[in-house]
C-alpha cells in the first residue's frame, strides 16, 4: 500500500514538471513573437517616413515614434532597434537643415547683387527658425547653429549696407555730372546767343552808318545835255557821261537838288532820293535837246526817263 502511494506521488511530480516545462516554452515563444511584432512595427514607420516628402508630415511621424519610448525600451533587442531608427530620422532633419545652410553660407565680399545676398540672408534666418520649431536637436546643437548662422547673417548685412552705399554713391555722381553738362550746355549756349545778338547788332550798326550817308550821282550823255542830282539815302557817289555833250550828276544832303544842261542851254530844278530797303534811286529835271523840261529818274542804276527810254549806268557809276 505505502509503494502504491509512493509511486502516485512521483508521477504527480513528473506531471507538474512536465507541465511548467510546456508553460516556460510557451511563454519564450510568446515573447519572441512579441519582440518580432515591435522589430517590424519600428520598421514599417521608418519606411513610412522616408517615403515621406513633406517636411511637416515627416516631423509629425518622428515626434510619434518618439512619444511611443516606453512601448519599445522594455526589451533590449527591441530598444536597441528603436534607438538606431530614431537617430536615422532625427539625421534625415539635420541633413536637410546643414544643405539648406550650405547653400546660402557663401563669400560675398565681391557680390554686387543685393537682392542675391539678403536672399541668402533670409534663408538662413528661416533655417534657423525651423530647427529652433522642430526641436528635434538638443538644446547644445541649436546653438551651434545659432552661432554659425548669425555669423553668416551679420556678414551679408555688412554687404547689403556696402552695395546700398556704393550705389548711392554712384547716383550721386551721376547726378552731378548730369548737372555739370547741363549748366555747360546752358552757358555754351547762352554764350553763343550772346555772339549771335552781338554780330546781329554790328550788322545793324554798320547798316544804319553806310544808309546814313550823302550820295550823289553826275550824267552827261552825247547830246551836250548835263543833269545833276544828289539824294541823302545812302553813301553812293554816281557819275555817267557817253558821247553825247548832256551831263548829268546829283548831289544832295537829307535833301535833293539836280542841275542840266543841253546844246549850251542850262536848267536847274530840284530833285528827291529814298532808299528802299537796298533800291537807291533819284529824281529830278532837265533841258533836253529841244529845249524843253523833262523829268527822270534813276533807280539801281538805271536812268529812265519821262519819254519811256531807260539806259543802265551802272559801267560809269563811282562810288
Amino acid at each position: 500500500m505505502m509503494r502504491k502511494n509512493k509511486l502516485s506521488a512521483i508521477m504527480m511530480v513528473l506531471v507538474l514538471v512536465m507541465a511548467a516545462a510546456l508553460t516556460g516554452c510557451s511563454d519564450k515563444k510568446a515573447k519572441e513573437q512579441e519582440i518580432q511584432n515591435k522589430v517590424a512595427a519600428i520598421d514599417t514607420a521608418y519606411e513610412a517616413f522616408t517615403a515621406e516628402a513633406d517636411h511637416a508630415k515627416k516631423l509629425e511621424a518622428y515626434k510619434t515614434m518618439v512619444s511611443e519610448d516606453e512601448a519599445y525600451t522594455e526589451e533590449d533587442a527591441v530598444k536597441e532597434k528603436y534607438t538606431a531608427v530614431l537617430a536615422d530620422m532625427k539625421k534625415a532633419f539635420t541633413d536637410e537643415y546643414d544643405s539648406t545652410i550650405a547653400e546660402n553660407t557663401v563669400d560675398v565680399s565681391k557680390e554686387e547683387d543685393e537682392k542675391k545676398v539678403s536672399t541668402y540672408k533670409d534663408n538662413l534666418t528661416k533655417a534657423l527658425e525651423t530647427i529652433k520649431a522642430d526641436a528635434v536637436c538638443t538644446e547644445e546643437e541649436i546653438t551651434v547653429y545659432e552661432t554659425s548662422i548669425n555669423t553668416a547673417v551679420k556678414t551679408y548685412d555688412d554687404r547689403v549696407t556696402a552695395i546700398k552705399k556704393a550705389a548711392d554713391e554712384k547716383k550721386k555722381a551721376e547726378e552731378e555730372a548730369k548737372a555739370k553738362k547741363e549748366s555747360e550746355e546752358a552757358e555754351a549756349a547762352a554764350e553763343a546767343e550772346a555772339t549771335e545778338a552781338a554780330k546781329s547788332s554790328e550788322s545793324s550798326s554798320s547798316y544804319s552808318s553806310s544808309s546814313s550817308g550823302d550820295s550823289a550821282y553826275s550824267y552827261s550823255d552825247n547830246s551836250g545835255s548835263s543833269y545833276s542830282g544828289s539824294s541823302g539815302s545812302s553813301n553812293n557817289d554816281y557819275a555817267y557821261d557817253d558821247d553825247d555833250d548832256d551831263s548829268y550828276s546829283s548831289s544832295s544832303d537829307n535833301g535833293s537838288s539836280s542841275s542840266g544842261s543841253s546844246s549850251g542851254s542850262e536848267s536847274s530844278g530840284g530833285s528827291s532820293g529814298s532808299e528802299s530797303g537796298h533800291h537807291t534811286w533819284g529824281s529830278g529835271t532837265m533841258t533836253g535837246d529841244d529845249g524843253k523840261e523833262h523829268s527822270f529818274t534813276v533807280k539801281d542804276n538805271i536812268f529812265y526817263g519821262d519819254e519811256g527810254e531807260s539806259e543802265d549806268i551802272s559801267a560809269w557809276v563811282a562810288h
